[in-house]
């Protein structure tokens, strides 16, 4: 009988990537996602341009459910309530829930309780409000210097009195970001070179805003490192070096080309970063956000769910998703390790940086110069290939219509 595992998220990109990674299953895959709320006539010339959704010409994915995006609390519980109402009368085996972004990833962990009677769920220690705990970067980094890992410098900033007290020993510049990724986004990152641009900054973000903020590093190179860990048991076979990455928008430092390296398991970052992930007693799958400064490797963030680029190991060999569900079900992985470095390309990322940025279509197709793999257009999926190139076309006449 087929276990049914369900894919949950938002990006059309992470999606497809998890379910042609879980493809290789004989399981059941269902896809639940949170799409932007737009007009009945937006929808209909959508549907005519671009066709029905891209994840629905994925040959794996066996059935899609949607939620509109309304607020963050009320469609946590819309969510549920349609887990609970599509699979509450399942006599089969547990399904198994994926999650693909921190929104995602936190709305299982707030509703642990209530979802592990029906579902299996990424957890840490099995307890409710754990994986939501150790998304808190001030946390993550604290663990992260106990395993003698390098951080960049934190400062503390007080707020009071209806204003943020910024201390005066602070070393510009500094970098502001969330304290929490599903609590923020992206557009909250910023460089500020003084107290002024500072205080400017703050008080655009709001009164009291999850934030920290970091002294600045020149980073020479960042990495991002994809593994699973569950019951003791950890993986981390490659890293990804970001050759490119998004600069507009909500791609802003996204891989856009990337290069998967192995990485050694002797090797003293290896051990140190085992000794995190264990230390919390995840289980699930993970992404660490890490960078090269100064000959060093330092830690910058965990994401508690594979990461966007995570599609990148499996193309190189090792297919991380596939590897947790059967450890999941008890059943024997044939691990190998990498042995060759691979250059890819990610199609979402490359294409949202030509339609909010600058760059022209022939920058948008040298990005797939030179590269071994894309994440979206192969040799497998002929359908979901015509899908992405009506995406483009549609996505090329908005920008052109727009000038």
């Amino acid at each position: 009988m087929k276990n049914k595992i369900v894919i949950l998220g938002h990006d059309y990109s992470a999606l497809l990537c998890m379910a042609n990674s879980l493809g290789s299953l004989d399981d059941e895959l269902i896809i639940l996602k949170r799409v932007k709320k737009e007009s009945k006539l937006k929808r209909i010339i959508k549907r005519i341009i671009i066709g029905k959704p891209i994840e629905l010409t994925n040959k794996y994915v066996k059935k899609m459910l949607y939620i509109e995006k309304t607020n963050d609390e009320h469609d946590r519980q819309t969510i549920i309530n349609l887990l609970l109402k599509e699979f509450s009368n399942n006599n089969e085996t547990k399904p198994i829930l994926v999650p693909t972004s921190d929104y995602m990833a936190s709305t299982i962990d707030i509703n642990l309780d209530i979802l592990n009677k029906i579902f299996i769920c990424p957890n840490i220690k099995n307890q409710q409000g754990e994986i939501v705990k150790y998304m808190d970067k001030e946390l993550q980094k604290e663990i992260a210097i106990k395993n003698g890992l390098n951080t960049a410098k934190q400062y503390n900033i007080a707020y009071k009195d209806e204003k943020y007290i910024i201390p005066k020993e602070i070393e510009y510049p500094v970098f502001v970001k969330p304290k929490v990724s599903y609590l923020g986004n992206k557009l909250m990152i910023k460089k500020c070179n003084n107290q002024e641009e500072l205080t400017e900054w703050l008080n655009k973000l709001g009164k009291n805003a999850p934030i920290i903020i970091e002294e600045n590093i020149n980073i020479e190179n960042e990495y991002a490192l994809l593994g699973y860990s569950y019951k003791g048991k950890i993986a981390m076979p490659g890293l990804i070096k970001v050759k490119k990455s998004g600069s507009f928008s909500n791609c802003k430092g996204v891989t856009i080309i990337g290069e998967v390296q192995p990485f050694n398991k002797e090797s003293d970052l290896y051990k140190k970063i085992e000794k995190f992930i264990s230390s919390i007693d995840l289980n699930g799958m993970f992404d660490i956000d890490l960078y090269e400064a100064n000959n060093k490797f330092y830690f910058n963030e965990l994401n508690l769910r594979f990461g966007a680029s995570g599609y990148a190991i499996t193309k190189s060999g090792i297919n991380l998703p596939t590897i947790y569900i059967n450890e999941i079900n008890n059943k024997h992985n044939n691990y190998q390790e990498l042995k060759k470095i691979t250059v890819f390309t990610s199609d979402k990322t490359n294409l949202d940086n030509y339609e909010f940025g600058n760059n022209d279509w022939k920058d948008y197709l040298k990005a797939y110069d030179n590269t071994d793999f894309r994440f979206i257009v192969s040799k497998d999926n002929k359908k979901t290939n015509f899908s992405f190139k009506r995406l483009e076309i549609y996505t090329k006449v908005k920008k052109t219509m727009s000038k």
